[in-house]
């Protein structure tokens, strides 16, 4: 094949697959999706994890500095009456003070008929909730 080709051809070929690779990995390094959630780091650095987080819809009026993006919506029921159970463990994994959420969807999924194994089943309508906002570290 490389007398077909040129020596310098196939050279060519295997750094554009390995430019490729190296932009891939630069982009999963960058952000990553965990719990249902899409976590983009954009602060450089790191912190240890946080022992508490908190919801908040409103800007806050404490300086803080801006620690990651997320969006997403939780894919599993919390416990009781918490709320944003994976949201807040995914804060306290980045080392936020809290989960400042500035967007929210909903979507109306209507029911409908599927096969499955051979056999007909009915999937019930249901509603899918989206979040969007930011990780933010409160300056001291």
């Amino acid at each position: 094949m490389n007398a077909i080709l040129g020596v310098s051809t196939v050279v060519k070929i295997n750094l554009k697959i390995i430019a490729v690779l190296i932009i891939l990995l630069l982009f999963l390094s960058c952000s990553y999706i965990t719990q249902g959630y899409k976590i983009e780091q954009v602060s450089s650095a790191k912190f240890g994890t946080s022992q508490s987080v908190e919801i908040i819809r409103e800007k806050p009026k404490r300086a803080f500095s801006i620690i990651a993006t997320f969006e997403g919506n939780e894919l599993n029921q919390c416990k009781g009456k918490e709320e944003f159970c994976q949201l807040i463990k995914l804060a306290k994994k980045s080392g936020a003070d809290a989960a400042w959420i500035q967007g929210h969807t909903k979507s109306e999924q209507p029911g409908q008929w599927i096969t499955y194994e051979n056999k007909p089943m009915y999937i019930r309508p249901y509603t899918v909730e989206r979040f969007r906002g930011v990780f933010i570290k409160f300056e001291n």
